[in-house]
């Protein structure tokens, strides 16, 4: 049995889909609770559409650029917390993990998932601290031009 928190069809707009099923999870995070967004699916199918390579703010911003923006704007209005927020990137492909913010080649970016003490560890990972949307941002744009890309016939580059 698959069970699913969503569904929206391919006429939803990222708006909807963000304030549906991602928003909420952002109070959480400030509450204590680990948060991944994940998207798994086929080559072409709007992974990366959805996930949101698109940072210019528009109306079809992906699900990371709105959670981001929403992480800091929610740390601005913290005053009394000290907050220490940082950035990694990684690509499943082909079941290997590869960290997409390393300075190595391709072939030396695989990086291992590990149990340590009843936590999953990804010993390596590249961590990039970060202060304001924008940095994290710009570090996932550049994490994504090391992403391995399915041709589908609508890419002219990856952004």
């Amino acid at each position: 049995v698959i069970t699913f928190n969503y569904v929206f069809d391919e006429l939803e707009g990222q708006n909807k889909v963000y304030n549906v099923a991602i928003k909420q999870l952002i109070d959480k995070l400030f509450k204590g609770y680990n948060l991944t967004i994940l998207a798994y699916g086929q080559t072409g199918s709007g992974k990366t559409f959805t996930m949101g390579t698109n940072y210019s703010g528009t109306g079809e911003m992906g699900v990371i650029p709105r959670a981001v923006y929403d992480i800091f704007d929610t740390i601005k209005t913290m005053e009394n917390y000290a907050f220490h927020v940082s950035v990694s990137f990684l690509e499943l492909y082909n079941e290997s993990l590869y960290d997409l913010l390393t300075s190595k080649t391709r072939e030396c970016s695989v990086v291992d998932l590990r149990e340590i003490n009843n936590e999953i560890c990804i010993p390596g990972l590249t961590e990039v601290e970060v202060t304001d949307a924008m940095t994290t941002l710009n570090k996932l744009n550049e994490g994504s031009l090391g992403r391995t890309v399915g041709a589908t016939g609508n890419e002219c580059a990856v952004v």
